[in-house]
């Protein structure tokens, strides 16, 4: 496989990368509520290995272009598949400082949330009553 078709196997990659996270977005933007965090991690992950194969590809046929083949057409093919390489990683930028500051805003909404528990359940003990039957004594059932 060539160095050109790969870089360009990479760069679909990536713009399944930033789908998956606008994804998550629009998902987030109309249930109003995180979708899962796993799943997308996992969705992610897995795109991540397949661009790590692909790097490594990259790496391994770099050095066996021949000198025939290393013409000028080469070389801007594959300086126009890194400049649409850096233009899609700026949207994921965008896109995961999105993602970020939902998962970070939820994470304070849970926290408060735990805290306002936590403060209830403390109120609520130290109203129960620690009246606690003895033998002999027993709630006056008469009235």
């Amino acid at each position: 496989m060539d160095v050109l078709s790969l870089l360009r196997s990479k760069n679909r990659c990536l713009l399944r990368f930033l789908e998956a996270s606008k994804n998550f977005l629009t998902e987030t933007q109309t249930l109003g509520v995180l979708p899962s965090l796993p799943d997308f991690e996992l969705q992610r992950e897995s795109i991540l290995k397949a661009i790590s194969l692909y790097d490594r590809k990259v790496t391994e046929a770099i050095p066996h272009i021949s000198a025939a083949d290393r013409t000028p057409e080469l070389s801007k093919a594959v300086e126009q598949s890194l400049q649409e390489k850096d233009a899609i990683l700026a949207e994921i930028v965008i896109a995961d400082q999105q993602v970020l500051k939902l998962v970070e805003a939820e994470k304070n909404r849970v926290g408060r949330e735990l805290a306002a528990t936590n403060k209830s359940r403390n109120l609520n003990q130290k109203f129960k009553s620690s009246w606690v039957a003895e033998a002999g004594e027993e709630i006056d059932k008469t009235l």
